[in-house]
C-alpha cells in the first residue's frame, strides 16, 4: 500500500497491477518489446517505496525505477550486463532496501549490490571478492537492517548475515549457530537488537546481543514449517505475520511462553532442548493459525 493508498501487486509472469480503491479500478503494466520504457519483465518478485518517494520494482529482468510522467507511468530499467562490470549482478532481483543512510541495497540470485543513484552504475560484490568473498554468488531472500544500521540479509542456502558498511565487517548465522533453516526468507527486526526469522523448516527467534536463537516448528503449533519470501510484516498493534503454505501464522512476541516439557521444540547451542508452547489470546500457534484459514 502506497501513501496515496494505491495498491502495488506484483504478480507471477502477469506483470505489475495497480488498484484504486477509490476507483475500485486496477491498472496493469507488462513488459512491452517494443517499448524501452516498459516493465522490464512480467514477473515482479518485489516493490519497494525509499524514502524520497521512489519506488523501485524487483523482477526476473532486473530493478526498475517507476517514474510518472504526467499521468503515465514509464519504467528506467537498470539490468545485468555481462560487459559491464558495474551493472547488476544478475537480472533475478529478489529484495530492495534503503538503509538509513540512504543507500540502497539490491538482493539478487547472484549477491548483493549497491546501487549509486548518481551514475546508476552497482558496487558489486559478486565481483569484489577481496571485500566481501562471502556474498558471492550468494542467493539473496530477504534485507532487513539492524538498530544500528548494519545490512541483514537471507539466503537460499546460508543462513544470514550481518555486515557492517562502515568497517567492512560480516557475521554469519546458520544452523549451525542455532539458527531453526538455513534458507531465511524473512527477516522482522524488533526492538533490543531482537529479530523474527522465517524460513523453510519453521521460525526462529533471534538475539543479536547474546547470540542466542529459539526455534518454533509444527511440533509447536505452528501449521507449516515452510513460509514464503519476504512475506512478513509487523502489524501496527505489534503482532507479527507470516505467510507460509499453509495459511497465514499470526501472533503478537510478547505471547510467547515457554513449557517445560522436554522436546526439541527450541535448541539453544550448548543447552537442554525444549518445547516452546505460543500464545496469543490464550490460543495456540495451531488454534490462531486454524481461524485464520478459514478465510481463505
Amino acid at each position: 500500500m502506497m501513501p496515496d493508498h494505491q495498491l502495488w501487486i506484483g504478480t507471477w509472469d502477469q506483470g505489475l497491477a495497480i488498484f484504486d480503491p477509490q476507483t475500485q479500478r486496477f491498472k496493469q503494466y507488462k513488459n512491452d518489446l517494443a517499448d524501452p520504457h516498459s516493465l522490464s519483465h512480467n514477473t515482479v518478485r518485489v516493490i519497494y517505496q525509499d524514502r524520497r518517494g521512489i519506488t523501485w520494482v524487483g523482477s526476473y529482468g532486473g530493478l526498475n525505477q517507476a517514474v510518472y510522467q504526467g499521468e503515465s507511468l514509464r519504467f528506467k530499467a537498470y539490468t545485468h550486463q555481462a560487459s559491464q562490470k558495474n551493472s547488476l549482478s544478475h537480472n533475478f532481483v529478489q529484495a530492495i532496501l534503503e538503509d538509513k543512510q540512504g543507500r540502497l541495497w539490491v538482493g539478487t540470485q547472484e549477491g548483493i549490490n549497491l546501487f549509486n543513484r548518481g551514475s546508476g552504475t552497482f558496487l558489486n560484490y559478486r565481483t569484489r571478492q577481496s571485500r566481501l568473498k562471502v556474498f558471492t554468488h550468494d542467493y539473496i531472500y530477504c534485507l532487513a537492517e539492524t538498530p544500528d544500521g548494519h545490512l541483514m540479509a537471507g539466503t537460499k542456502h546460508n543462513g544470514f548475515y550481518i555486515y557492517d558498511y562502515e568497517h567492512n565487517h560480516l557475521r554469519q548465522y546458520n544452523e549451525q549457530s542455532g539458527l531453526v533453516g538455513n534458507t531465511v526468507l524473512t527477516i522482522i527486526p524488533l526492538e533490543n537488537h531482537q529479530y523474527w526469522i522465517s524460513t523453510t523448516d519453521g521460525l526462529s527467534f533471534f538475539d543479536e546481543r547474546s547470540g542466542k536463537f529459539k526455534n518454533y516448528r509444527p511440533i509447536d503449533g505452528l501449521s507449516s514449517k515452510e513460509f514464503y519470501p519476504r512475506s512478513g510484516t509487523r502489524l501496527p498493534d505489534g503482532r507479527l505475520a507470516f505467510g507460509n503454505i499453509q495459511g497465514l501464522t499470526l501472533f503478537h512476541p510478547d505471547s510467547i511462553r515457554e513449557n517445560s516439557l522436554s522436546t526439541p521444540g527450541a535448541y539453544q547451542p550448548g543447552e537442554s532442548t525444549g518445547s516452546v508452547s505460543s500464545t496469543y489470546s490464550g490460543k495456540s500457534f495451531a488454534s490462531v493459525v486454524r481461524c485464520i484459514d478459514d478465510y481463505f
